[in-house]
Parts: structure tokens; sequence; C-alpha cells
């Protein structure tokens, strides 16, 4: 415990200095706290990917997370439409429609879905 308290309070500062900083460049301060936490939110959700990413490396690795925080789900769709977005432009270049592309993408996600359930029923 005494090592989580000094890590958030080492990261409290860092965020108050954040704040801090936007406040220097005519932020309310409010809309600097609302600016640096969704920054934290997304820097975090980003994270928890990147972790997933390297338990889950095979078709049949299955897990499970849980994420209590409400805020956290908000930019999921945010990350999804920029990978989207991504596809889309490196299908144009190969002449692929965006429907081409948007409909292979949400096959893929649910194929990966039915797989997934599959396993579990196992």
């Amino acid at each position: 415990v005494k090592v989580t308290e000094k890590l958030v309070g080492e990261y409290d500062n860092v965020m108050e200095e954040k704040i801090k900083y936007l406040c220097t460049k005519n932020f309310s301060e409010q809309t600097a706290r609302n600016v640096v936490s969704r920054q934290l939110l997304f820097e975090t959700e980003r994270k928890m990917a990147q972790g997933i990413g390297r338990l889950i490396r095979r078709q049949d690795d299955v897990g499970r997370l849980f994420v209590a925080d409400p805020r956290v789900g908000k930019y999921s769709k945010k990350i999804w439409n920029e990978i989207l977005g991504k596809m889309i432009l490196e299908g144009e270049q190969h002449q692929l429609s965006e429907e081409f592309v948007l409909r292979m993408f949400k096959a893929i996600h649910q194929e990966s879905i039915n797989h997934q359930e599959k396993i579990l029923k196992e």
C-alpha cells in the first residue's frame, strides 16, 4: 500500500504540474483539469489495450478484463474509429471501397467474438 500511495502521490504531482502549465496558457483551472483528466483516461485505455495485446498472442488465447471505471469505455470507440480510419485509408490505396473495408473488419470482429465464445464454452 505504501508503494502505491507513493506512486499515486508522484503521479498527482505530475498532473498538477500539467494543470498549472495549461493555466499559464490562458486555460481556466477547470478546463485544464478536464483536459488533463481526458488525457489520463485516453492514455490509460491505450496502455490497457497494449497490455492485453501482449497477453493475447494467438487465436486460442482468451482472457477477461473488468474495468470498474465507467469513464474508460468512452474512449474505446475513439480508438476503434482511429483503427478503422487507418484501414480505410490503406484500403483506398489498394482501390478498396470504404464499405468493403468496414464490412470486412466487422466480420473479422464478429468471428473473433464467436471464436472466443466457443473457447470459453469448452
